[in-house]
């Protein structure tokens, strides 16, 4: 178990807030921090790894105290037992892929040809990261981040630089080593479809707090009785004094809904949205509206 009741001082394009957030995760959890740019999602990520120092309250994992504002404990870093993979990978640019692992592992060395051949990394044990692509930076940062035997397992949005096949491929392989692992796993996402795939719990973020949490479902869905529902995105819709036709991409595949064009009027491209059949017509729901938050 995972507790965190901190709060932070934190400068927005808003100005000053005073950001608190109060959250209990489960262990072997695998939970999703959602929520607009600046909302605070990476600083609660920071603050459960020592990155950052909160300004007052505590985190308790697993009964450990890490941090006590009150009774001036702050364990380092590198004594919580996490990994740590970052949006821009942070990889040593002068060591190759082995020596990048063998640093991090520390006197963990015997662990490092298991993590290798996990991640399926043996080929470019020495390579530079220069010289990888963005897939294999980031398989080498997941590796890196492992190699250690973490308990806690903390995601800056991996993926947002990578094409969504690569994507959906590493979503696939972090799902399997969070199993393999038994780790307690946290992400960072801006991308919807990637929570519902991941992870079992989202903490939506706002207004200098955690508006919401719960399962993907309750936090995203609606009330109506449907017999699927995915998640999409507006990439195109043309519309006539009748009706207007929808193309949706639907993880890589598009597909075309028709819809009456006073509701159209309510969508554009960009839109994230709910695709769902209820009797067999397509119902079309924005995300962003039906959030109770």
């Amino acid at each position: 178990m995972i507790s965190i009741n901190v709060s932070k001082k934190l400068l927005t394009s808003e100005g000053p807030i005073t950001f608190s957030v109060h959250l209990e995760i489960n262990k072997r959890e695998f939970i999703s921090f959602f929520g607009p740019s600046g909302a605070g999602k990476t600083t609660t990520l920071r603050m459960l790894a020592g990155l950052t120092k909160p300004d007052t309250g505590s985190i308790i994992v697993n009964g450990q105290v890490w941090f006590d504002s009150e009774k001036k404990i702050n364990i380092p870093v590198q004594k919580r037992n996490i990994g740590f993979v970052f949006q821009d990978y942070a990889l040593f640019p002068t060591m190759t892929v082995r020596q990048n692992l063998e640093y991090a592992a520390g006197k963990n060395s015997m662990s490092i040809g298991a993590i290798m051949e996990t991640m399926a990394l043996n080929t470019f044990a020495n390579t530079y990261p220069a010289d990888l692509s963005g897939g294999q930076c980031q398989r080498v940062a997941l590796a890196r981040a492992l190699v250690r035997s973490p308990q806690i397992l903390l995601l800056d949005e991996p993926l947002s630089a990578l094409d969504w096949q690569l994507r959906c491929t590493l979503q696939n392989e972090i799902i399997k080593l969070h199993n393999q692992f038994n780790l307690t796993s946290v992400i960072v996402t801006h991308d919807i479809t990637e929570i519902f795939k991941m992870t079992d719990k989202v903490a939506v973020f706002g207004n200098g707090t955690v508006l919401r949490q719960g399962t993907p479902d309750l936090v995203f869905g609606n009330r109506l009785s449907t017999r699927f529902r995915v998640i999409g995105k507006i990439v195109a819709f043309k519309t006539s004094e009748v009706a207007s036709v929808m193309t949706v991409q639907v993880g890589d595949s598009l597909t075309q809904i028709v819809v009456d064009t006073e509701e159209a009027a309510h969508y554009k491209a960009g839109d994230e949205v709910i695709v769902a059949a209820k009797a067999f017509k397509p119902i079309l729901l924005p995300l962003a509206k039906n959030q109770k938050l």
